[in-house]
């Protein structure tokens, strides 16, 4: 068992770096944003039948390299409109999410364990994904507390289970899926002025909202704590 999980590993790292000679020699991380969408969209025309196959697959890469999946949802919306772009992006996304999920899961956690499970840092966090799990998941995952892809490997070393990460992660992905893919559906008739206007205001609400929740958050845990000491005392 031990062997057969050093030899995943060892194909897992080589997967890895496959994927990003592959993201770097073609340059994609460049090619896949709106300055180039009229390429892109030609591009996935040619293909097809294949895009929405490819634009899973490139989830699932961009996901497993710890690269930004947003770009994807953006081409979804832009090639199949606000519903069907939807569909193919938050099914992109939980498939790439959970590609990266379980990929740190079972060939990284107990390592990262071994090395740093003693570590109060990683107490304190295995310990808030023990007691909140799926709920955690999705404010973290809703509010963008932190990048998408870091948020994949993390949950992967941490003691939260595997349903609990897929049932926070695919509800909490919806708000932000919604926008890009909006955005991408209506890109041919606004300005990349307008655009960056849109993206400006959408994250000073997502900054408001998320101070708000997690004060909220921290303010609610703080009383129900106070409440249990006092209730001890007593």
């Amino acid at each position: 068992m031990f062997l057969l999980k050093k030899i995943f590993k060892i194909l897992f790292f080589i997967l890895i770096i496959a994927i990003i000679i592959v993201i770097v020699n073609f340059r994609l991380y460049e090619k896949f944003n709106y300055k180039n969408i009229t390429e892109i969209k030609q591009f996935f025309i040619d293909l097809k039948i294949l895009p929405p196959v490819i634009i899973i697959l490139l989830y699932i890469a961009f996901s497993l390299a710890c690269l930004s999946t947003v770009q994807f949802a953006f081409i979804s919306g832009y090639l199949y409109g606000p519903i069907w772009g939807s569909i193919l992006a938050i099914v992109g996304m939980i498939i790439g999410m959970n590609s990266a999920f379980y990929g740190s899961r079972y060939l990284f956690r107990d390592s990262f364990q071994k090395r740093f499970g003693d570590n109060k840092i990683v107490k304190e966090i295995d310990g808030y994904a023990k007691k909140y799990k799926g709920k955690a998941v999705l404010i973290l995952r809703t509010f963008s507390v932190f990048p998408y892809n870091l948020q994949n490997i993390a949950y992967g070393l941490s003691s939260i289970n595997g349903f609990s990460h897929f049932w926070g992660s695919s509800i909490g992905i919806i708000p932000f899926t919604f926008f890009f893919v909006w955005t991408g559906s209506i890109i041919d008739t606004i300005t990349p002025e307008e655009i960056k206007i849109i993206f400006l205001k959408f994250g000073i609400v997502s900054a408001m909202l998320t101070a708000i929740i997690i004060t909220t958050f921290i303010i609610k845990t703080k009383i129900i704590s106070k409440k249990r000491e006092e209730g001890n005392e007593h």
